[in-house]
């Protein structure tokens, strides 16, 4: 009985935190915000450093798409995001971890005022590893990501 009430008392604990975190999927994490692209670019950009994690790779999908095919679509650009300690430490882990490295983020325009920021879930990216090993830095870099859509 008193493990049941210690049960229900932890999840009662847990809910206004969930009902605080951004919205989850099985592959990604997200959250819409007022600006556009290139307004909230550096704010996501700030918060990722206040957690260790810096951009290393910016691909600009709307630039690419209207000069190869010469298609328009909204702001959308995909940047590779890094906190290179815990790359290391995957990289010591799980030799072949760079082709899933770095995580993805893309900020896209949803209309003329609102940004959809989406995080790759990077503890559902390390379980296709199979290597026990790692998910905790799995878990932890999916934590950050969610402090910073929370922040946002």
């Amino acid at each position: 009985m008193k493990a049941i009430a210690l049960f229900i008392f932890s999840l009662l604990l847990a809910l206004p935190t969930c009902a605080q975190t951004p919205e989850t999927n099985t592959f990604y994490l997200t959250k819409s915000v007022n600006g556009t692209v290139d307004e909230i670019a550096p704010i996501v950009k700030a918060e990722l450093k206040k957690h260790n994690f810096g951009v290393i790779t910016e691909i600009d999908m709307q630039k690419s798409l209207k000069e190869k095919l010469d298609v328009a679509i909204p702001a959308y650009r995909i940047y590779g995001v890094c906190n290179v300690k815990l790359a290391y430490q995957l990289m010591q882990l799980e030799d072949n971890i760079g082709v899933i490295l770095p995580c993805k983020m893309v900020l896209k325009q949803k209309d003329s005022k609102t940004v959809e920021v989406v995080f790759i879930d990077p503890q559902h990216l390390i379980e296709i590893t199979d290597n026990k090993k790692i998910n905790a830095i799995g878990l932890q870099v999916k934590r950050a990501f969610e402090k910073v859509l929370a922040e946002l």
